[in-house]
């Protein structure tokens, strides 16, 4: 991934912010919950790619996009680096699941989907997705580099961002929830 180095994101400290254990769980959880939401929709996404010959990244998309998440991010406080990183983050990680469904339907020799969904549909989806993220993030924040969150962090993404049995997406997606820790 290119893009920030995430030394440089600006980083709350645990004493900057009183820590709050239970709220801290169910606003991580909520998060994840929404994260492993839009990396799903990514099988739609690639059936949707696969029956037009489209490619799997599409640049032009992609930076407008992150504009677009940049933009509300501010509107909720976020720095925009964070949010650049964290949606490059799940770019990403979409890249890699809708790659491995291609690559496991060439080597099956899958034929065209008889029942996808319209991509002007999973967009729609993606972006009400994308906006709570916004919002969820600008709530986990403050404390999300906190030191009862960090060291818990990993065992709980495991524990919600599953269904996605491929090597590195569960970490490419929470990096950026990992990287400006102190």
């Amino acid at each position: 991934m290119t893009g920030v180095d995430p030394r440089a994101l600006p980083a709350t400290t645990a004493s900057d912010v009183p820590v709050a254990p239970g709220r801290d769980r169910a606003d991580l959880d909520r998060l994840l919950r929404l994260m492993r939401q839009r990396l799903a929709l990514m099988h739609e996404v690639a059936r949707w790619k696969w029956n037009t010959g489209k490619p799997i990244t599409d640049a032009q998309r992609e930076r407008e996009l992150l504009h677009s998440v940049v933009e509300r991010g501010r509107g909720k406080g976020l720095d925009a680096d964070l949010v650049r990183f964290f949606f490059a983050a799940q770019l990403e990680a979409a890249r890699l699941v809708q790659q491995a469904d291609f690559d496991r339907w060439k080597a099956n020799k899958q034929e065209p989907f008889a029942d996808t969904k319209s991509l002007v549909v999973l967009r729609q989806r993606i972006d009400q997705l994308n906006t709570e993220l916004i919002n969820v993030l600008a709530d986990v924040r403050p404390w999300l580099w906190g030191q009862t969150v960090q060291p818990a962090l990993p065992q709980w993404a495991e524990e919600i961002l599953t269904g996605n049995d491929l090597t590195g997406v569960r970490e490419t997606a929470i990096a950026p929830l990992r990287a400006a820790s102190p």
